[in-house]
């Protein structure tokens, strides 16, 4: 078999033992050359396909492990955002049951404190879920905490009864007229508002008695302040001390609020309030008639007296005790007279009628 090798030597001295063995030599070194380069290369092809497996295999084990922690990032954001609607879900049934609750409160409730030294927020509420949500849900409680000496008194929140001393009370908003009370002690009160007043601590004085000459004077169904001001001047100079018109309209609003005498907190602000311990409630009723309205027999008797009145006043007075709220006593003043016009014939009623409602009161008194 020819080789490309052998046109390397001269013709002439190929048959020569030299140069065949030379020729043999050159054709086996590049046979086994050959076979080598043959075999390296098939190594490095094995390797180049070792190689190229190997690095497949690596990138469908990261593939795999990419696909793997995504799927687990995934389900990892899906379980936090289950829980966080489970959380929101929570807050909002805690939201809407404290809303409910405010709302049978009168939008403030209250807890009562065992100890002083318990944290505020373990009494913050037995159902509020353990985290608040990412989001604000736009409801927030503010407290304010009432504390007196001695403990034990009752907390009134705009005539509402709260509970006893030490207390803490819950709202959204708190604001209004607070009474703290106790039996023998001079009642505390103030407009509060959570932004000025979170917590108060109240010493309660003991009352001191009273003297039963100084009134707090409300007069019912008034259409003018005339009958207030005879009425309070005829008790004034009868030795009292009447309250005047603008503590009686004080009284009138916060007593519409209350709506009820037999209030204890309403009775021991008015005590602590207006310093006395009776309420004197008149009611002044006019009756008016023209005397030529009359059935005269005379014609020309009834010109004369056109423009005349007959008028008959009625005051009636009712006592009332702001300690206890029992009804103490009635009195009962009435009063004719005759004028030439209504106004004064008013006038002179109102002042005989109060004259005698003021005597009568102080002899009661005075028993």
């Amino acid at each position: 078999m020819p080789f490309f090798g052998i046109r390397l030597f001269d013709r002439e001295r190929r048959d020569t033992p030299t140069t065949e063995a030379r020729l043999r030599f050159s054709w086996l070194w590049h046979a086994r050359l050959r076979e080598h380069i043959f075999i390296l290369a098939g190594i490095f092809g094995l390797l180049i396909t070792g190689y190229i497996l190997v690095t497949h295999q690596r990138d469908i084990r990261t593939k795999a492990a990419q696909l793997k922690y995504g799927e687990a990032l995934r389900e990892q954001e899906r379980q936090l955002q289950e829980e966080q609607r489970q959380q929101e879900a929570a807050w909002h049934s805690w939201e809407a049951e404290m809303r409910r609750e405010l709302a049978r409160q009168g939008g403030v409730r209250s807890i009562e404190l065992s100890s002083a030294s318990l944290d505020s927020t373990q009494l913050a509420s037995p159902q509020m879920p353990p985290f608040p949500p990412p989001q604000p849900l736009g409801f927030r409680l503010v407290t304010v905490e009432v504390r007196s000496e001695p403990a034990g008194a009752e907390v009134f929140l705009d005539w509402m009864l709260k509970g006893r001393t030490p207390l803490r009370l819950q709202g959204e908003a708190i604001s209004g007229l607070l009474v703290v009370g106790k039996e023998e002690y001079q009642a505390w009160f103030q407009q509060i508002d959570y932004r000025n007043n979170t917590a108060l601590d109240l010493p309660l004085s003991p009352e001191q008695p009273r003297s039963r000459t100084r009134l707090l004077l409300v007069m019912l169904e008034q259409t003018s302040p005339d009958p207030f001001s005879f009425l309070s001047s005829k008790l004034i100079q009868e030795g009292f001390t009447v309250l005047g018109p603008a503590e009686a309209a004080q009284f009138q609003r916060e007593f519409s609020r209350a709506q009820q005498l037999s209030s204890r907190a309403l009775r021991a602000w008015a005590r602590a309030r207006f310093d006395t311990d009776l309420l004197v409630v008149a009611r002044f009723q006019p009756f008016i008639r023209e005397l030529s309205q009359q059935d005269l027999t005379f014609s020309g008797i009834r010109e004369r007296i056109a423009g005349a009145v007959r008028v008959e006043a009625v005051i009636e007075l009712d006592v009332q005790d702001l300690r206890s709220g029992d009804h103490l006593t009635a009195i009962s003043s009435k009063g004719t007279t005759f004028a030439l016009d209504r106004n004064q014939g008013i006038q002179k009623a109102l002042t005989q009628t109060a004259t005698d409602a003021a005597k009568k009161l102080r002899l009661w008194i005075q028993r």
